[in-house]
């Protein structure tokens, strides 16, 4: 089996437990981290057992060894860094929000359109059993008519 060779765009607090969910996945690894600091992208590649640091987000980018890339960065800048990640023919897993706006959303949508590549939001409650059983049970008719949704999502902060 092939496996996907991610990046992380970011060594912000977020990125961290990303880079040790890499221990349970079987069709990835953890190639690459970029940081604007070399400092910090050193301390984190040695923290988390990655081999390549970055100092800048281009070198990420640029680098061909990568297919995949985790944005990790403040929201406001997710939709420049997907922009020119996609631009550089990188599949991107963005962290929440995917941008700021609608109009950012269908900016976005339309360079992953125009480069092919893969666009998807960190969103991982799509993937729990229990929302995956609602839905298809929704699909299938067993749930009766959709009348409402209500969705709330949340974590202590430090």
């Amino acid at each position: 089996m092939r496996k996907i060779r991610w990046g992380i765009l970011s060594t912000a607090r977020i990125a961290h437990p990303f880079a040790e969910d890499f221990a349970h996945v079987e069709n990835g690894i953890l190639t690459a981290v970029a940081s604007r600091s070399k400092d910090t992208a050193a301390e984190f590649a040695a923290r988390h057992s990655v081999a390549t640091a970055y100092s800048s987000y281009e070198q990420l980018y640029e680098d061909p060894d990568i297919d995949a890339i985790y944005i990790a960065t403040p929201n406001t800048l997710h939709l420049r860094n997907a922009t020119d990640a996609l631009r550089a023919g990188k599949a991107v897993l963005c962290e929440k929000p995917l941008t700021m706006s609608l109009q950012e959303i269908d900016t976005l949508t339309e360079v992953a359109r125009k480069t092919g590549s893969y666009l998807m939001e960190a969103l991982w409650t799509w993937f729990l059993p229990a929302i995956r059983q609602a839905v298809e049970w929704f699909e299938m008719g067993q749930i009766g008519r959709l009348m409402h949704l209500g969705a709330d999502f949340g974590h202590p902060l430090p």
